[in-house]
């Protein structure tokens, strides 16, 4: 969940890990109707401080850089995702996100178009293989353009010094 996650980063140096572009995919656990069932006001505190974390280094060059991905519909799976599960998404979590996005300025990879059920293992909310390559080529058109405009490119930073 989005509140796991935040928690799990208190302790680590993102200083010494140095990523160039951080895209996490939060909110498809906060959906749950389980024990790991995230409120709506919770999970927008836990996603901008999230972000605000993972923004914390940016310097006057502009990184390192942040795009947050809308979630993709949920199916249900017994015990952990309902109907409510994929109405949350819907209605409460990806709202929330692009709400997110435009408040930091940062893109959104809109994964809710263009995402095929078919990428999920049955059964379950996580993705097969040829899920996440898919999921990663659709995230990559859609931030192409963006990376585009940065300067230096990203990945040239070092290597151009």
């Amino acid at each position: 969940t989005s509140v796991e996650l935040l928690s799990a980063l208190a302790g680590v140096d993102l200083g010494r890990l140095a990523p160039d572009l951080t895209l996490p995919l939060v909110g498809t656990n906060d959906s749950r109707v389980d024990l790991s069932h995230v409120e709506r006001p919770r999970f927008v505190e836990a996603l901008e401080r999230l972000a605000e974390r993972l923004l914390e280094r940016r310097g006057p060059g502009g990184g390192p850089y942040l795009a947050l991905c809308t979630v993709p519909p949920v199916g249900q799976v017994p015990f952990h995702f309902s109907e409510d599960s994929v109405l949350r998404v819907r209605e409460a979590i990806n709202p929330a996100l692009r709400r997110t996005v435009k408040k930091l300025r940062v893109p959104v990879v809109e994964l809710v178009t263009g995402f095929d059920v078919r990428w999920l293992r049955p059964g379950e909310a996580h993705l097969t293989e040829e899920g996440y390559r898919e999921m990663a080529l659709l995230a990559a058109r859609q931030l192409g353009p963006w990376l585009l405009l940065l300067t230096p490119p990203i990945g040239k930073r070092e290597a151009d010094r």
